[in-house]
């Protein structure tokens, strides 16, 4: 919801905690990664991302998402 609101910030601690509770929930993953990445922290965001892919090849968000990642990496 945090994330939804604009308020990555708020959003990762949030997210840590959930995923204390519950290692493979893949929302908030997924959550914590997209957080991650709207605030700039670029690698540990992809390091989220490929995980997600390697649980799951067919995850378009991780892929599209990483996709994005590296050609932000790029153009630097």
């Amino acid at each position: 919801v945090l994330l939804a609101l604009g308020r990555p910030a708020e959003a990762v601690p949030a997210l840590r905690r959930s995923l204390e509770a519950e290692p493979s929930d893949s929302r908030a993953r997924t959550g914590l990664a997209d957080a991650l990445a709207r605030q700039g922290q670029i690698d540990e965001a992809a390091r989220l991302y490929r995980a997600l892919l390697e649980d799951n090849p067919s995850d378009q968000h991780a892929r599209a998402a990483l996709r994005a990642i590296s050609q932000t990496v790029a153009g630097r």
